[in-house]
C-alpha cells in the first residue's frame, strides 16, 4: 500500500489516485467547514487542558509557543517537533503534545475525511447528511452516533439513552408518556425538521403543527352541520412503527438520493424504541406525513358523500348528514397503518347539543364554550380587584392571563379586546 505523506487536490499522490473534487463534490465542499468546527473543539479543548497544568507548566507552555512561532517563521512555516529532529523538543514534551494538536495541517484532516471514512461508511452518512440537508453545529454528535451504530450495528434504539423520560397526566385520566431529547439531539431534529417540513408538504386536511393552521381552521369546516363525529387515533406517536417511517422518508427524501447508510443514521435521529418519540420537534411532521394517503382516501369518501373531513394531529373529524356510516371505514383505513381508533373517546354531535370540534363550539359559528368565557372574565375581575386570577383551579400571574386572552382572541377578537382593556385600564 503507498504511503501518503502529502495531500493536493490537484497532483494526485499515485498513479490510481482520483481527486477528491471528481468523485464526491459534495464531501470536497463541505470538508472545510467539518475542520473549521474541528478547529473550534480543539481550541476549547486546548483551553480546558491548560488551566489544568500547574503553574510551572502553564508558564513554560506559553514561552514556548513565542519560540515555536519564531523558528515556524525562519523554517517558512515547516517545523518538526517530533521524530529524528528533535532539534526543538520542549521539556515537557508529553503535555506540549496535547497544545500541538491544533497545529495538524487541514491536509491531514482532509486526507481522514477522504479514506477513513472508506472504512467507516456511516461516519461518511454524518458528513452526507449535513451536506445534503444543510445541518450546522451537530458534527461532534453525528460522529457519536455514527460510532455507536458501528459498535451495535443492530442496535436500532441508540439514541435512547440521549432522552429524558417523564409522565403527564391526561385531563381525562391516565398519564402520557413524554420523550424529552438532550439539547444536542433536540438541536440536531429541529434541523432536520426545517429541511424536511421544505421539501414536504402537509395534506390540505391536516391541521395540526402546520403554519398558518390551527384549531380555528379545523373547526370552521364543520360550523352548522346536522352531525359531527369526532374519533381519535389510539396511542398515535408510539403506534407509528419504525418500518412505516422508514418508508415515508425514502418517498419523501427521494431528491436528496441519500445512501443507505445516511438512511439508517437518519432513522437513529427521528426514532426511538422502534415508534415516534412523543416530544421530539420531528414527530408531528413525520405523522403527518405517514398519515397524507391516509387523509386523501378519506377526503375522497367524504366528498361522495357530502360529508367535511380534517385531521388535527390525532384527532379526526367528520361532519355531514349521515356521518356515522364512515366509522367502521376510517377504523380499516388505520388498521393499514397500524392504528386503530380510541373507542373510549370516540363522540357523535347531533343537533340540539353542544358540538365541540377541538375545544371549540361549532353549531352555528366558532366559539369558545360558555364556562370558559365566564371563567376568563371572572379571572380578568379578580385581578383587578385583588390582583388574583384562577383558571381551571390554577392561580396565575399577569402573565399567564394575557396568554389566555390571547387565545381568546384568535376565536374571538372583540369580546376579548374588552378584556384586554380591563387590565390596561389598571395600569
Amino acid at each position: 500500500m503507498t504511503d501518503i505523506l502529502e495531500f493536493d487536490d490537484n497532483e494526485p499522490v499515485c498513479a490510481h489516485y482520483v481527486p477528491l473534487i471528481e468523485r464526491d463534490p459534495e464531501l470536497y465542499a463541505i470538508r472545510g467547514e467539518w475542520w473549521a468546527e474541528l478547529k473550534k473543539i480543539r481550541q476549547r479543548n486546548r483551553e480546558q487542558h491548560f488551566t489544568s497544568l500547574t503553574p510551572r507548566q502553564q508558564t513554560s507552555i506559553v514561552a514556548w509557543r513565542k519560540y515555536f512561532r519564531l523558528v515556524k517563521v525562519a523554517n517558512k512555516g515547516k517545523v518538526r517537533t517530533r521524530g529524528k529532529c528533535s532539534q526543538y523538543a520542549h521539556p515537557d514534551v508529553e503535555f506540549f503534545h496535547q497544545w500541538i494538536d491544533i497545529q495538524k495541517s487541514r491536509t491531514e484532516f482532509w486526507r481522514y475525511c477522504d479514506r477513513a471514512f472508506a472504512e467507516f461508511p456511516l461516519r461518511r452518512a454524518g458528513i452526507e447528511l449535513i451536506a445534503k440537508m444543510g445541518l450546522s453545529g451537530c458534527s461532534k454528535y453525528l460522529g457519536l452516533l455514527a460510532a455507536r451504530l458501528e459498535r451495535y450495528p443492530y442496535w436500532i434504539d441508540v439514541t435512547r439513552q440521549d432522552y429524558r423520560r417523564f409522565h403527564i397526566p391526561k385531563r381525562s385520566k391516565g398519564s402520557r408518556l413524554i420523550h424529552d431529547p438532550c439539547p444536542e439531539l433536540k438541536n440536531l431534529q429541529r434541523q432536520l425538521l426545517f429541511c424536511i417540513s421544505a421539501l414536504t408538504t402537509p395534506h390540505q386536511c391536516s391541521h395540526g403543527f402546520v403554519k398558518t393552521r390551527s384549531i380555528l381552521t379545523n373547526a370552521v369546516d364543520h360550523v352548522g352541520r346536522p352531525v359531527v363525529v369526532r374519533a381519535d387515533i389510539k396511542n398515535a406517536f408510539g403506534s407509528t412503527r419504525a418500518s412505516v417511517v422508514e418508508k415515508v422518508l425514502m418517498r419523501d427524501l427521494a431528491k436528496l438520493e441519500l445512501s443507505k447508510h445516511a438512511l439508517k443514521l437518519l432513522m437513529a435521529i427521528v426514532t426511538c424504541d422502534d415508534s415516534l418519540p412523543t416530544g421530539a420537534p420531528t414527530s408531528p411532521w413525520i405523522l403527518n406525513r405517514v398519515l397524507f394517503d391516509f387523509d386523501e382516501n378519506m377526503l375522497t369518501c367524504c366528498d361522495k358523500n357530502n360529508l367535511a373531513y380534517s385531521r388535527y394531529a390525532d384527532d379526526i373529524t367528520i361532519s355531514g348528514r349521515h356521518p356515522t356510516i364512515l366509522l367502521r371505514q376510517i377504523n380499516e383505513y388505520l388498521n393499514n397503518y397500524g392504528y386503530s381508533i380510541n373507542r373510549d373517546k370516540t363522540r357523535v354531535y347531533r343537533q340540539g347539543v353542544r358540538q365541540i370540534v377541538t375545544g371549540l363550539v361549532v353549531n352555528e359559528q366558532v366559539s369558545l364554550p360558555r364556562h370558559v368565557r365566564r371563567n376568563l372574565r371572572a379571572a380578568v375581575d379578580n385581578w383587578l380587584k385583588n390582583g388574583n386570577a384562577y383558571f381551571r383551579g390554577h392561580a396565575l400571574n399577569e402573565t399567564e392571563l394575557r396568554g389566555h386572552l390571547a387565545y381568546f382572541s384568535m376565536i374571538d377578537p372583540a369580546k376579548a379586546n374588552k378584556l384586554f382593556s380591563k387590565l390596561e385600564q389598571k395600569k
